[in-house]
């Protein structure tokens, strides 16, 4: 899922930026979650830390965009902001506050579709921030912080994340893959684990968001050594 932020002070406009971010990424079979701000000072009161995407608005009252984006940066230094403007002249100003991109008004759904296109690339090409799944009729986007765990059911993959469970067309040795490299360990032929998520462990099970899973014998050592490694790289 893509959490997207709108930070603008016209309805009018707010109403069209949700109306083509759904276009947009229905079109593409991306779930997103967009959430609207009347201005820049609202916006940071509620900021939340999962944020993907920021549509800001430059002039608006109160907090204008480029001070909410240069107060943003001082707690998120990777977040993606598209400044959305009619003073094209301010937009160089978003070097400042590393801005990805800007999008004029009025508003085109060809421009703004042309500006997604690019961060959507930018966001696949950071596979520390989104795993692109397939599932059967759509593609989503998954951080992997939201994986506590990855299950085979059968010939099924099931991702269990903090606030769904959800399959996917992808297998467990793509995933495993994938996710080489980030706090992923497989405990059993049919289990990958974020060791985030890991509360309690013994030499036969794990207890994982509350859930005991196995460990095999099969898998013990190659899996103890990673959590081990893990945890002493965290203290």
């Amino acid at each position: 899922m893509i959490r997207i932020a709108i930070v603008e002070n016209e309805p009018q406009d707010t109403n069209q930026l949700k109306a083509f971010c759904k276009r947009y990424f229905d079109s593409r079979g991306v779930e997103i979650c967009v959430s609207c701000f009347e201005n820049g000072k609202v916006f940071l009161e509620h900021y939340s830390p999962e944020t993907d995407l920021v549509l800001m608005d430059i002039v608006m009252p109160e907090c204008d965009g480029l001070e909410a984006s240069r107060r943003l940066r001082e707690i998120d230094s990777k977040v993606m902001i598209i400044f959305i403007t009619t003073m094209v002249q301010a937009v160089f100003k978003g070097y400042e506050v590393n801005a990805f991109d800007f999008v004029t008004k009025p508003l085109m759904y060809a421009n703004l579709s042309a500006t997604l296109d690019r961060a959507m690339k930018r966001l696949e090409e950071h596979t520390e921030a989104f795993l692109k799944v397939e599932f059967s009729k759509h593609t989503r986007y998954v951080s992997p912080d939201d994986i506590l765990y990855i299950e085979t059911e059968g010939k099924k993959t099931l991702l269990h994340l903090k606030d769904e469970q959800c399959y996917c067309g992808d297998s467990m040795k793509s995933l495993e893959a994938r996710l080489a490299g980030q706090p992923f360990a497989r405990c059993h032929e049919a289990f990958i684990i974020n060791l985030n998520y890991v509360s309690r462990f013994t030499q036969t099970s794990v207890i994982v968001g509350g859930t005991e899973l196995p460990v095999s014998r099969g898998r013990r050592d190659a899996f103890m050594n990673a959590l081990t490694n893990h945890i002493g790289s965290v203290l």
